[in-house]
């Protein structure tokens, strides 16, 4: 018996969920709609995974200067410590 329980919460489940996207679908016009009504929009700009596929030569130069921010704060740090053995 518990596994016909089993299985009933199994399907309902994928029944709700299917549900759901369903819903979401046929509601999408209207909530875009209200959302320009209202002025709410949704953020327009890419994610970050978006920004990076789009931008290859932007991450690249991003990259390096942070590569060479940090190897000159380890620079800074070895010539501060060897001033401070002396």
């Amino acid at each position: 018996m518990n596994r016909h329980f089993e299985d009933t919460r199994y399907y309902l489940t994928r029944a709700a969920t299917t549900a759901k996207r369903g819903f979401a679908a046929e509601l999408e016009p209207a909530v875009t709609r209200v959302r320009e009504l209202t002025g709410r929009e949704p953020d327009p700009r890419a994610g970050r995974l978006d920004e990076v596929s789009l931008d290859p030569r932007a991450v690249r130069t991003a990259v390096v200067e942070g590569a060479t921010d940090v190897i000159g704060t380890v620079c800074d740090r070895i010539t501060a410590r060897r001033r401070n053995e002396r």
